[in-house]
């Protein structure tokens, strides 16, 4: 995946679950605390860490759903954002 991501250089990636941000931001990385952040790291300009989609249909009870759901799309809507301004929005 490095190697991938060192060949095509994206402006952006967006890394969903704590085990692929574990994988590729170290084991220190917490979705709950870097969720709705662009973290500064080598990997790309914009590195993006959020839940899982699965998550959200694993919250327990329908308000921990809604709750859940409400944070992703706020962190997919950022991502949007982010690439929005990249490409002259």
């Amino acid at each position: 995946l490095l190697a991938e991501l060192e060949l095509i250089e994206p402006e952006i990636i967006v890394v969903l679950g704590a085990t692929a941000a574990q994988a590729l931001l170290g084991p220190q990385v917490r979705i709950t605390q870097e969720r709705g952040k662009d973290l500064h790291v080598a990997l790309a300009p914009h590195v993006f860490a959020t839940m899982h989609p699965a998550a959200v249909l694993r919250a327990p009870g329908e308000l921990a759903r809604a709750t859940s759901r409400e944070r992703f799309f706020a962190d997919i809507a950022l991502v949007g954002r982010t690439a929005h301004a990249l490409h002259g929005g």
